[in-house]
């Protein structure tokens, strides 16, 4: 009898590793997570930083989220985008969206910028934050935007 039990006792205890073995096996074996979906952050700010390099400033007024435009009209934007322009020499349709960083209604996507005349550097690298408005995604500008060369 006492053989019996210690068999059953040993067969217990083997089944009992193999079964973990198995399941670390099978929770190791997931399919890597879906990326999310893209809800058109990383659109909206390739769009504004088109219009940018564009000179369009109407377009790039309208890409703005609804804070960004109650803190300055049209014509004191086109003054400050012109600035940042002027300050980075934007070569037209020289815009490349990299990551995308979304959180919940808020976003950064980080951005890269060909000059139309380098001097020393090809390339500006910048990035924004874009927030959700229930309607869309728009750019929110910071405070030294277009004041001292840099967004």
């Amino acid at each position: 009898m006492r053989d019996a039990r210690d068999f059953a006792v040993a067969l217990g205890r083997i089944l009992g590793i193999v079964g973990l073995a198995a399941a670390g096996l099978i929770a190791g074996c997931r399919p890597a997570p879906a990326p999310p979906a893209d809800t058109g952050a990383r659109e909206a700010a390739r769009a504004f930083f088109d219009a940018l390099s564009r000179r369009d400033w109407d377009r790039a007024y309208a890409a703005l989220a609804p804070e960004s435009k109650a803190r300055m009209s049209p014509e004191q934007f086109t003054r400050l985008a012109q600035n940042y322009h002027q300050s980075y020499d934007l070569k037209p349709g020289g815009v490349q969206v990299g990551p995308c960083e979304e959180h919940g209604p808020k976003a950064l996507a980080h951005v890269t910028l060909t000059r139309l005349h380098p001097a020393k550097n090809r390339r500006h690298k910048d990035a924004v934050v874009l927030r959700w408005d229930g309607a869309g995604w728009g750019v929110e500008l910071p405070a030294v935007f277009g004041r001292t060369g840099k967004p």
